[in-house]
């Protein structure tokens, strides 16, 4: 029994380990590929052309090319914001390991591995700004020295870390295939545009 588990781990692990590397690989060619083709696309001469007018007509051509333009400036955009969510996630995961670690050695205690609830899109929100605006409340070596004295609290934080780094763990992926959607929305409205020339 114990064999199949220990067999089960290991598979677990190296799945995640792939996982891991070819989602960043991913991200840095969706990357790569949408500054070059914004690179590409990008026309002065047809932004200037671009003119708002109430009264007018909509001009769709330059609508069009304005529109696959900024699609592939959000697809940019969203490449950073995965790349930056991997980075904290890989991060914050580190320091969990390591907060379990350092308890299980001067306390002999396990920390809780229980579920945290399901992830709204308020959560993500959140996050995302705490990531970008706020400094992560890391334990500190401190608050491991104390934990017999302030468990609850040390627990409400503990939890806190491992809240966070599923919220923002789970979005890297979800937002990888709105990278691509968008790049493929914005490259046929290029097309489009390029046909009605």
């Amino acid at each position: 029994m114990n064999e199949k588990l220990t067999e089960y781990t290991q598979r677990h692990k190296e799945w995640r380990d792939i996982s891991t590397s070819q989602l960043s690989a991913a991200n840095n060619i969706l990357i790569t590929i949408s500054s070059g083709y914004l690179i590409l696309i990008f026309d002065k001469a047809q932004l200037s052309k671009l003119h708002v007018d109430i009264n007018s007509n909509i001009d769709w051509n330059i609508s069009l090319y304005l529109f696959s333009v900024l699609l592939t400036i959000v697809a940019i955009f969203l490449g950073v914001l995965v790349m930056i969510n991997r980075l904290y996630d890989f991060r914050i995961s580190r320091h969990i390991a390591l907060t379990r670690k350092r308890i299980y050695k001067k306390h002999s205690q396990k920390l809780p591995e229980s579920s945290l609830g399901t992830i709204s899109k308020w959560n993500i929100v959140i996050e995302q700004l705490n990531i970008i605006f706020k400094k992560i409340e890391f334990i500190s070596l401190d608050d491991i020295d104390s934990f017999k004295a302030n468990e609850v609290s040390f627990d409400n934080k503990f939890n806190r870390l491992r809240r966070q780094s599923k919220v923002i763990g789970s979005i890297p992926h979800k937002w990888t295939k709105f990278q691509i959607l968008i790049l493929l929305f914005s490259l046929t409205l290029y097309l489009v545009y390029v046909v009605r020339q």
